[in-house]
């Protein structure tokens, strides 16, 4: 085909003029490169989807597995529980006539089993004051007030805090001179009423008037909210020396380490022998023991790296414990 050109009217030829193939090869090129851009916006998503895809499997993957991990965990500590429950019934059959941690029962335990671990501590409640037994049947032990007022003042926290815990255990509304009923309560930014029952956790204790974290934090290593009569006496074997030196205005420091040197102390009978035969052995005979029959197990079963625990409160011979506790 002749190349087409436009004169002038002088002759001369419009140089501007451009053919006619050179529009159609610029017009395909224009194309095809809107096509690559089009072809990689294509791959570029496919590959966010694949990648996608592939994070997705992964997690669900990983789940799977941590799910895998947690049911055998929770059934390692479901099996230590058995265990702890296991070594105190051995304690009792062996004829041992107290309490004490050198035994068995009282060693934390770690167990292998296959690709995890079963780890096992049993805590003597009877080791530690018990806060219920400041009131019994709504009236106010006051033996147990002193014993409680002198740990108080050994933790280096101001004894007039009885007064708020006897009120809120308490079944009245009628507030002690330091105390605090459902109408302290009830004025506080977030109110509520006193508990006016026995206290049914240690936790309880940050709801009570004057019970600072800190002071939380002193106090409630050295106390139980077990509530059973039978745990009102403090064991000689397992208690601490802050525990000790409160159960008698008599029991200063050298005795209770002496008792504690003396461990592990078979009978009370043997109490005259170590603090001499005399008021304050004969006193300690209705608060204290030498063995204990309350008792928190706490089993934790790890399996590659994750762990679950298992805690039970429970007597020696109870067939069900007094309750279960799994943290998430």
């Amino acid at each position: 085909m002749a190349t087409q050109y436009n004169t002038r009217p002088h002759g001369g030829v419009d140089i501007s003029a451009r053919p006619a193939c050179r529009q159609d090869r610029a017009a395909v090129r224009s194309q095809r490169g809107a096509a690559l851009v089009l072809v990689l916006l294509i791959i570029a998503l496919l590959m966010t989807l694949v990648l996608e895809f592939d994070r997705s499997v992964r997690l669900e993957h990983r789940a799977a597995g941590n799910y895998r991990d947690a049911t055998a965990a929770f059934y390692l500590a479901k099996a230590g529980v058995a265990e702890g429950r296991a070594l105190l019934m051995v304690q009792q059959l062996s004829g041992s006539t107290s309490d004490n941690l050198t035994q068995a029962w009282a060693l934390p335990g770690e167990t292998p089993l296959g690709p995890g671990m079963m780890r096992v501590s049993i805590i003597d409640e009877e080791r530690f004051f018990p806060i219920n037994s400041l009131v019994s049947g709504n009236v106010v032990n006051v033996e147990r007030v002193a014993q409680f007022q002198r740990l108080l003042r050994a933790l280096q926290i101001d004894d007039r805090l009885a007064d708020a815990v006897i009120d809120w255990i308490d079944q009245n509304d009628v507030a002690l001179p330091d105390g605090a009923e459902s109408d302290y309560y009830a004025l506080l930014p977030t109110p509520y009423r006193a508990h006016n029952a026995p206290i049914d956790s240690l936790e309880e204790l940050r709801m009570i008037k004057g019970v600072t974290d800190d002071v939380y934090t002193r106090l409630a290593p050295h106390l139980t909210a077990q509530q059973s009569g039978d745990s009102l006496r403090v064991n000689l074997n397992t208690a601490d020396p802050l525990v000790l030196g409160a159960l008698d205005q008599d029991l200063t420091p050298d005795l209770a380490n002496r008792l504690i040197d003396s461990r592990p102390i078979q009978s009370l009978n043997d109490i005259g022998s170590i603090l001499g035969n005399g008021p304050l052995a004969s006193r300690l005979l209705s608060v204290a023991s030498v063995t204990s029959n309350f008792f928190t197990i706490q089993a934790e079963g790890v399996v590659n790296g994750v762990s679950k625990t298992v805690i039970i409160q429970t007597t020696r011979n109870a067939q069900s414990p007094l309750w279960v506790r799994v943290p998430s």
